[in-house]
Parts: structure tokens; sequence; C-alpha cells
């Protein structure tokens, strides 16, 4: 059977745990040879002492032996003689397997047992018991000397045994270093390595065994890790990439609409259209536009490819943004995108511009008919009187009238220059008043700050619109309206207070201005004061209605209302 490639496997040749059982089980063979051996060779050291026992047992027994021969009783000495048999008969019998394999202990006995036929007999001397009791001192002394190298041997099998012991466990300690601890040190490195993402250490996959299993499976898992954050890296810094450029996207955007917004154009285009062309990263970037010329930058002399963005608004085209990339680069998704949101930025923007001049021209319009009617209701009226009076005065100079009526008409004349002048530097502070870029909330307090130095009195203003509620055009006629108010509690009211309460209710905002003076409308009606006739132009062109009457029980009352969406 074929092993695919990269799988790991192991056979029982190299398998730890088969090496592992192999050697218990030697441990278990040398421990039972040791305990079998001890306990052959101690059987046989208790046979040999048994024999020592018996052996010297019958050196007394001949001597007992020799003892009744010298004191002559034949009973005494057949009873010895019979039981020293048994006991050599025993000791022959317990040495019967050592004395056919050993020829000396074979002879020993042969030499006994001649002696001790020799002494049985009466005719035996001392001689012979003495020569009998030497060849049972010999026989002794080889049983003491099989029973020495019989414990000798043990000795030696039980220090064989530790040396062998003793050198397989080195032995298994010394491999187990190199093939079991330095691997398995390495997995525990790599593994702790790759738990802190670095996946570049790898396992010796030649160690013996389960641990070369681990180490290849662990070095693939390491390789299949790396690849799969490889992979994750290559997809956050793409969509940290993508999250950059969106985010250079929206800022040139932004900036563009900002300053396209708060500026006439094309003022600041070519700072635009260079960072236009920084975040695109490629190209050049030139504005067309219908009837003007170009915005541009130098193009570039290789070959390239013109892309067009139309910049139209509301069906008006005002002419085209255009990208110039070489021929062998495409535009991408992202780049179209932005182009041709910067495209309507600019379109935005002139169509911004064309509205604004409208307004302006619109409103120069209107101020010019509002100046020509004041002019006409005020100082053409004065010119046209002062021409009556001048013409008057020449009859009477002709007719040599009294003095009493050419001083009479000569008084009318410098009356009316001088109302012809005061009314000349109204209509000049009325059309000078501007609202520069503070809201319509400030400049009304700054009217009202000036008036009360002036007036000597605390005038109290409360202004309860929102912001952005009413347009330039209704701002400039609500100003003109409270300052002619002001300058005539000024002038005619002598009031000690005076307040301004500007509120919406509904769709109709409301301006109301109070006094606590002498009721200063009967003066101003009586002298024809045309700063009246001014008011109420306005607020006709605020859509509103103005009505000036008294407050009970002193002073006067100026309301106003209109539409909060009049169209002026």
């Amino acid at each position: 059977m074929t092993q695919q490639a990269g799988t790991p496997s192991s056979d029982s040749s190299t398998s730890l745990i088969m090496r592992a059982s192999q050697i218990l089980a030697l441990f278990i063979a040398l421990g039972f040879a040791g305990m079998i051996s001890s306990i052959i060779v101690s059987e046989k050291v208790n046979e040999s002492a048994a024999k020592i026992n018996m052996t010297g047992s019958l050196r007394m027994l001949a001597a007992r032996v020799q003892a009744a021969h010298s004191n002559g009783g034949n009973i005494s000495i057949k009873k010895e003689v019979l039981d020293f048999q048994k006991r050599l008969d025993a000791v022959h019998a317990l040495s019967l397997l050592d004395s056919k394999s050993d020829e000396e202990l074979a002879s020993l006995f042969n030499d006994v047992e001649k002696r001790w036929v020799k002494i049985t007999r009466e005719s035996s001397s001392i001689d012979d018991h003495k020569l009998f009791a030497a060849d049972l001192d010999n026989l002794v002394g080889f049983f003491q000397r099989k029973t020495e190298q019989e414990i000798r041997l043990l000795r030696i099998i039980q220090y064989l045994g530790l040396f062998l012991m003793v050198l397989i466990s080195y032995v298994t300690l010394y491999r187990s270093q190199a093939r079991l601890i330095a691997p398995f040190k390495l997995l525990v490195k790599v593994a702790t390595e790759a738990g802190r993402g670095n996946f570049t250490p790898q396992a010796d996959e030649e160690a013996l065994g389960e641990l070369g299993v681990l180490a290849t499976s662990l070095n693939n898992m390491n390789r299949q890790l790396s690849l799969t954050y490889q992979d994750f890296e290559e997809k956050v810094a793409l969509k940290t990439a993508e999250l950059e450029q969106i985010n250079r996207s929206l800022n040139i955007l932004y900036q563009s609409a900002h300053r396209l917004s708060s500026r006439e154009y094309p003022r600041d285009i070519n700072p635009l259209l260079l960072e236009l062309e920084g975040v695109l990263s490629v190209g050049t970037i030139s504005v067309s536009l219908t009837g003007q010329g170009t915005d541009a930058h130098a193009p570039s002399r290789e070959a390239s490819t013109q892309h067009f963005y139309p910049i139209d608004k509301h069906g008006q085209a005002f002419g085209k943004l255009v990208w110039t990339i070489p021929e062998k680069l495409a535009p991408e998704p992202w780049q179209e995108d932005l182009l041709n949101a910067m495209s309507d930025l600019i379109a935005t923007s002139i169509d911004l511009e064309h509205k604004r001049r409208t307004e302006s021209r619109l409103e120069i319009m209107e101020e010019r008919a509002v100046i020509a009617r004041e002019l006409h209701d005020s100082l053409a009226q004065s010119l046209s009187y002062l021409k009556l009076q001048i013409a008057l005065l020449n009859k009477q100079y002709q007719k040599e009238l009294s003095q009493e009526k050419i001083s009479l008409t000569i008084y009318n004349i410098k009356k009316v220059t001088n109302l012809a002048y005061r009314q000349l530097r109204e209509i000049l502070t009325t059309f000078r008043l501007k609202i520069d870029n503070e809201s319509i909330e400030d400049s009304i307090k700054k009217t009202v700050n000036e008036f009360s130095e002036k007036c000597h009195h605390t005038i109290e203003f409360t202004y309860g619109l929102n912001n952005n509620l009413l347009n330039p055009h209704q701002e400039i006629h609500l100003l003109q309206i409270i300052r002619e108010a002001l300058s005539n509690i000024h002038k005619h009211a002598r009031a000690s207070r005076a307040y301004i309460n500007i509120k919406i209710e509904g769709n109709k905002i409301e301006v109301e201005i109070n006094d606590n003076g002498c009721g200063c409308s009967d003066a101003i009606a009586a002298e024809g004061h045309f700063g009246l006739k001014i008011m109420h132009e306005r607020a006709r062109s605020l859509g509103g209605i103005l009505s000036i009457t008294s407050n009970y029980p002193s002073g006067t009352r100026v309301l106003l209302r209109f539409n909060s969406n009049a169209e002026s």
C-alpha cells in the first residue's frame, strides 16, 4: 500500500511505545533471571551446607567407632557402624549427581568408602582411623570449596545483573536525551512560537516514532497557518489600502466642496486639481469650460488617452473634466467615481456662482428701484417745491412786493432745503447698511447697542428665530426697518425705555418695537416724514404688513408681520 506524500507515519521498528515496551521487558527479564539464578544458587548452597554438616557428623561417628574398637564392645561397634553407613549413604546420595560429573568428588567418595571398609574390620589399626579422618577432612574441604564457588557465582550473577541494569538505564537515558527529550523540547518550542504567531521554527521530522509523526504534523500545520496568516495579512493590507484610498478620496472631496462653496470659481481650482492628481497617482487633470480656456497642466508627451467627465447641472452643460492617462492604463472604478463626484462638485459650484450673480443683479436692480422711489417721494418733491418757491421769489422781486412776503418765501426755501438735506443723509445712511459675515441676530444686537448709547436708555432685545430662517434679502429689509424705528425713537419719542421682540408664530414672523415715549408717530405723521414711507415700502417687499399705533398710557408700538418663506 502506497502512502500519500506529506502524510506522517511510523512503523513498529521506530515506535517509541514499542521501544519503551522492549526496554521494560528487558528489565523484567533481567529481574526474573537474577531472581531465578539466586534461588538456584541458594538451593545449592543449602545442599552444600547439609553435606558439610553430615560429613562432619561422619567424623564424629568415626571417632566413636574407633573408641568402641578400643573398648572391645561388639554390640556397640555394630550399632555405630550401621549409623555411620546410613549417614555415608545419605551424603553419597546428595552428591550422586555431582560425583558423576566431578571426578575429584568421585575419587574422594571412593577413598572414604575404601578406608571405611578397612576400619570396620577388627584388624584395623590406629593409622587406618587417622587416614579415614583425613579422607573425611578432604571431603569436607571439597564441599566447603564448592560452597564458596557457588557463593561467588551468586555474587557474580548479582553484580552482572546490577551492571546490566545500570548499563541499560544509562544507554536508555543517553539515547532518550538525544532522541526523545531534545525533539520533545523542540516540539514545545515550535508550539510556543506558533502560539505567538511565529511559524518559522521547524520541528525535527527525523525524530523517532511518534515524535517524528508529531513533528511532521506540527510542521504541516505551521506551514498551513503561515499561508493562512499571509493570506489574512494580504487581505488586511488590501482592505487598509482601500480604506486609505477612500479616506483620501473623501478628504479631497470635502476640501473641494468647502473651497468651491466658499470662494468664487475658478480662484482655487488649480490647487485642487494638483491634489486630485496626487490622490489618483497617475495622469493629469484639466477642466475645460464652455466658452472659456482650459485649466490644465502641461500634457504628457507619451502616448496617452483622455477620459471626459461632463460638468453639468440641471441639464445645463458647463464644460468637462479631462483626465489624461497613458494608453496602457485603464481607469479603476474608484477613480471613475472620484472624478464623477469632482465634476459634479465643480458643476454645483459654477451653478451656485451663477445663481449668486443672478440674485446679486436682481437685488441691485430692486435696490435701484427702491432708491428711485424714495428719491422721487422725498428729494424730488422737495426739489420741485424749491423750484416753485424760487420762481415765486423771482416774481416777488420783479413785482417789488413787501419784504415780509419775500422773507417768508426765503424762510420756506431754507426750511425745504434743510429738510431735503436731512432726507438725503437718511437715505445715504439707510443704503450704506450692510451685513457682513455675522448673523442677523448679531447685526441687530450691534444696532441696539448703537442706539442705546445714542438714546441714553436701555433697549431690551429678544430674538426667538432659528438660524438660517431668513434669506439675505429679508435680513437687510428687517434690519433697515428696525434701524428706522429706533431712529424715530431717538429723535422724537423722548422715551426712557424701549424693547424689541422678534418671534415666530406658525409660519409668520412677528417683529414688535415698543417705547414708553410721547407717541412720536403723530409728530412724524404731521411732518410728512418720509422714513415711514420707506418702512412701509420695505414691509411690502417682505410680503408683510407694518402698523404703527399708540401704546397705553404712553409710547408707540411698531408691529411687522411677514411670512417666513416670503420671497424678496
